[in-house]
């Protein structure tokens, strides 16, 4: 009898151990998920799931911390997106809705009045700039912007763009040297690679002085053409270069608007070079200038339509 009384609060012992490891290892775990879930659910993506063991319960914990972190990163984002929409829409709105009430004073002149007009309408011009840039960059984010790719000679796209720029740049006094390689040929959309060259060589014109020049260029390297577009402007500091094509980033954020940008044609930029399975990247020291090089894949001779 002694020994049955002893075997049995042994099993009862040894249920009771394995119980509360039962508990340690998966219910409490579980239930610890169980609440994290709920405050995720919540939008508040602070919380983390304590990390008890390395099994599989552990890495469900860990691959949904990791997706806590995700989502909080993917939730600032959108946060600084709206607050960043929300200031640039109310800064054209202000001046002009300002400029208009200023306009219905009876007792202004006719040069003042006109004045009005072009600021009311520069800004009306930023706007429709802000909005259909917003357009596409959704469009390209959603993977559903229109794109029909064809074989082109690379070369004739960067020059149907240098001749559109040319005029800005002799107004400016800048110099656009070009050394292109005829043979390339892409498989691109061409109004798209034109609106990456165009945004590119805008930046560079705005931000190069008089009598310097701007240097655009492609040569062949493993079956990809590397476009190589150089300024000898000002240079951006090193430690921004990385997030030069995050959306409405600017280096310089005042003389960004005095010029008339979104803050978004780099973002844009990214995009389509990425859809081209192509890649972008950026070069610059203060009094450097800056370099960007844009590669993109070389279609064979055999594919290209043009042997």
């Amino acid at each position: 009898r002694l020994m049955i009384f002893f075997m049995i609060g042994l099993i009862v012992l040894n249920l009771v151990i394995f119980g509360r490891q039962i508990i340690d290892t998966i219910i409490r775990p579980l239930i610890d998920m169980k609440r994290a879930s709920t405050v995720y659910a919540q939008g508040d993506f602070d919380y983390r799931i304590p990390i008890q063991s390395d099994d599989e319960i552990g890495e469900l914990a860990e691959t949904l911390n990791k997706m806590a972190e995700s989502l909080g990163e993917v939730d600032e984002q959108r946060k600084e997106f709206l607050a960043n929409v929300s200031h640039e829409l109310r800064t054209p709105l202000s001046y002009i809705r300002g400029y208009t009430e200023m306009m219905q004073d009876q007792a202004l002149d006719d040069k003042t009045r006109d004045q009005y007009y072009q600021i009311i309408e520069r800004e009306t011009e930023r706007l429709q700039r802000l909005v259909n840039d917003l357009l596409d960059l959704a469009q390209l984010e959603r993977d559903s912007y229109p794109m029909t790719k064809q074989p082109l000679v690379f070369s004739q796209v960067l020059e149907d763009v240098v001749y559109r720029m040319e005029p800005i740049a002799k107004t400016k006094g800048v110099s656009i040297i070009t050394d292109f390689d005829p043979s390339q040929i892409v498989l691109g959309d061409n109004d798209r690679l034109e609106q990456v060259i165009g945004n590119i060589l805008d930046n560079a014109l705005r931000y190069t002085p008089a009598s310097k020049n701007i240097y655009l260029s492609t040569k062949t390297d493993d079956e990809r053409t590397v476009c190589t577009i150089r300024d000898e402007g000002e240079g951006i500091p090193p430690e921004h270069l990385e997030r030069l094509t995050k959306r409405f980033y600017r280096v310089d954020k005042s003389r960004t608007r005095k010029d008339g940008g979104t803050g978004l044609g780099l973002a844009i930029t990214k995009h389509i070079i990425d859809r081209h399975d192509g890649t972008i990247s950026f070069e610059s020291a203060l009094g450097e200038g800056t370099t960007v090089r844009i590669i993109l894949p070389l279609l064979p001779d055999e594919e290209d339509g043009f042997a």
